[in-house]
């Protein structure tokens, strides 16, 4: 259970940093 917040942070910013880069080339695509 202490691993979950640490693990959670982590997640987020994979998520976080999937997602600028899915915007990025898809506003070069347009």
């Amino acid at each position: 259970m202490a691993q979950m917040p640490t693990t959670n942070k982590r997640s987020s910013s994979f998520s976080l940093g999937t997602s600028s880069k899915i915007n990025w080339e898809g506003a070069s695509a347009i």
